[in-house]
Parts: structure tokens; sequence; C-alpha cells
């Protein structure tokens, strides 16, 4: 069927296995059929941060060559920047792309540097590095800090993800679980980016609807029990809104998973949400056994 084709974003290859669409920015979500695509593609901004970088040097009239080329093939300090970064600064263009820009001091063989990215983010994580640079002129990492200060704890380390779900709501996770519900978001993603319209809410614009999930979850319209494509057991909450004279209604796909330390209780995580104005994808996803009917908003 056409309406589930999906082009990548680079070469236009049809992607006929939905699963294996790669994304690197949760702020537009662009698929890509490969890496070498996802570089392809963004190859121009790449430039053009590396040519702000010498305007950079020339306004501050700092030299264009330092001596440190060696710590950039330093794959744990690369792994610190990512995951340990001393500051992050979340910057939005124009168009609601995003950019992370991640800044840390370090010290080597006495002399302190900064080590400074730009990257995209993919389920709060780093996905996609724009732009490297170590640097020992503090003036010029400081013109890097634009954009509003990101709260850290909200990005995820893929090593530590289950560790940190156990820090911050004080339950354990598995790490095959964390993998799992990641896989799943992705899988979910791809099927969304088949069935919705262009012309309905814009990818990049899905964050700015993040605070009605909670009252989705809490007061939801409808509550559809499923089975996934993969067989798995989910269960869908739906509610509408009117918010002045913006009509839409908000998707939130959840699994259970068991909590063995809590008498093997179960714990209703939600993988994906967003919202949509369009009357064909609220039917793709308002199926199943219907558990709950509330009053609508």
């Amino acid at each position: 069927m056409s309406k589930n084709k999906h082009l990548c974003t680079n070469c236009k290859k049809v992607l006929k296995d939905s699963s294996k669409i790669l994304f690197v920015d949760q702020s537009r979500m662009l698929g890509y059929c490969s890496e070498a695509c996802i570089v392809k593609f963004h190859e121009p901004i790449m430039e053009s941060f590396e040519n702000e970088e010498i305007e950079f040097r020339e306004d501050l009239n700092l030299t264009l060559a330092e001596n440190c080329k060696s710590l950039y093939q330093d794959s744990e300090l690369l792994d610190s920047i990512l995951y340990e970064p001393d500051e992050i600064f979340e910057y939005k263009n124009n168009v609601g792309i995003k950019f992370y820009t991640h800044i840390k001091k370090f010290e080597y063989e006495g002399v302190e540097y900064f080590y400074i990215i730009i990257a995209s983010y993919f389920n709060n994580s780093p996905a996609f590095i724009y732009f490297k640079l170590i640097t020992e002129f503090s003036e010029l990492a400081h013109v890097y800090r634009d954009g509003n200060q990101y709260d850290r704890s909200q990005t995820v380390h893929p090593e530590v993800n289950a560790q940190e779900v156990e820090e911050t709501t004080e339950l354990t996770l598995p790490e095959d679980v964390v993998e799992d519900i990641e896989m799943k978001k992705s899988e979910y993603l791809a099927k969304l980016l088949e069935s919705r319209k262009d012309e309905d809410v814009p990818f990049e614009k899905f964050p700015d609807y993040d605070e009605y999930l909670p009252l989705v979850l809490d007061e939801p319209d409808e509550i559809f029990s499923q089975t996934d494509d993969s067989g798995d057991p989910v269960k869908v909450f739906i509610k509408s809104f009117k918010i002045n004279s913006n009509t839409f209604f908000y998707i939130a796909i959840c699994i259970e998973v068991d909590l063995p330390e809590f008498d093997d209780q179960k714990a209703l995580l939600p993988v994906l949400g967003f919202p949509s104005q369009d009357s064909e994808l609220y039917k793709e996803y308002a199926y199943g056994e219907k558990l709950s009917q509330m009053t609508k908003n």
C-alpha cells in the first residue's frame, strides 16, 4: 500500500521493513536507510559548524590549529562528553529543530581543555554528532554556551538505563526489559511515520504536547487492550482536547512490565505518546477490547 511506504530521507530508497528505519533526531522524525545516508544528509550543516568555528577563532584572534589531535581518538573521553558533560545547552531554531551542545572541562598533560560537541537527540540521548571541538581557549568555549540550560537528568546513557530507572522511581527494571522498551518505541514510531498525514501535527511540535500525557493516563476518554505487530499485549489510552481553538486528541501506547520486588506486581509504562488531528489516524489506534469509556473532554 502506497500510504505505508517510507523513503529514506537522503537517497529516497523505499524502506519496506519499517523496523529497520534509522532515526537520529526526535525534534524532526526523518528516517534513513543507513548510517552512510545519515552522514550524507547532514554534511552541509556539519560543514557549516566547521566554518563557524573558523569565524569564531578569527573574531577572537585565536590560532586555528591546536596541539590536541590525538585527544579526538580517545573513545573514553568521547563517551564522557556524550554522557557525563559539565553543561548541556538546548537550542531550538526558528523551524523547531533542536541542537544540543555538550561542554566538559578536563586536564591533559598539565593543560586544561574544553571538549565541545553539538549533537541531535533521540530518546533523550545523544544520537548524531554534527560537530566536535577540543580547545584550551576558554573564550572560545564560552561562545558555544548558547540556548537554554538543559536538565541533565533527562539524558540517558544506554549502559545505565536500568540503573537510572531504579534510582529515580525506586523500581528495578532488568536491562533486557529496558532494551525491549527502547526497541518497542522505535517500532511504534516507524508505524506512526507510515500512517500519519503530512498535514497532521508536525513531529517537531510533539514535545509541545508532552504536558498532556499525565492527564491522558489519569483521565482517558478511552482505553483499548490490543496486541501489537510483534504479538505483545499493549494498552492504548486516548483523550481528546480543545485548547482555545486547537482541537486534537492524544494517544499513549503503554506496555506492562513485571516488578519482582513488589510481589510480582506489574507497572504500566508509556512507550510512545503523540498528538494528532487526523480522525483516520485515530481509527488506526482505537480498536481492540475497550476497557474503559469516560465522558469526553
